[in-house]
């Protein structure tokens, strides 16, 4: 573990996270751990999905598709779940590999981007997920 990560509050997620069991049996409060990043995660998307709509000043449920989804599930395989940092790091690696590589490096037309180019993200992330 990172020095930044010998809190309570982190040993307490770890504990809920690798073995439920012997948390629960040690008398800390799994569920409420559980509900409690629940909670905290679901307000921090809500509040990126504001500030997305306040960004684009107008936002439609057709431009959050299923990519976003399996862009962050392959981040999260790809950077693995046991560690705090690898889910970032495997999101930043997904999410490099597509928006930046493809669109500096490959000169296609810029029709692509907008039609052919989910399409292959979603071909090559879904047997991934």
């Amino acid at each position: 573990m990172s020095p930044g990560c010998t809190g309570p509050l982190w040993r307490l997620l770890i504990a809920v996270g690798q073995n439920e069991p012997l948390a629960r049996s040690l008398g800390k409060a799994t569920f409420q751990t559980k509900l409690m990043m629940f909670a905290l995660g679901s307000a921090g998307m809500g509040l990126i999905g504001a500030l997305f709509a306040v960004m684009n000043h107008f936002i439609r449920p057709t431009e959050i598709g299923i990519e976003i989804t399996l862009a962050a599930m392959v981040g999260l395989v790809l950077g693995g779940s046991t560690r705090v940092w690898g889910a970032v790091v495997g999101t930043l690696l997904t999410a490099g590999l597509f928006d930046i590589v493809v669109q500096i490096y490959l000169p296609l037309p810029d029709s692509w981007y907008q039609e052919t180019m989910p399409v292959v993200r979603e071909m090559i992330f879904g047997p991934c997920s």
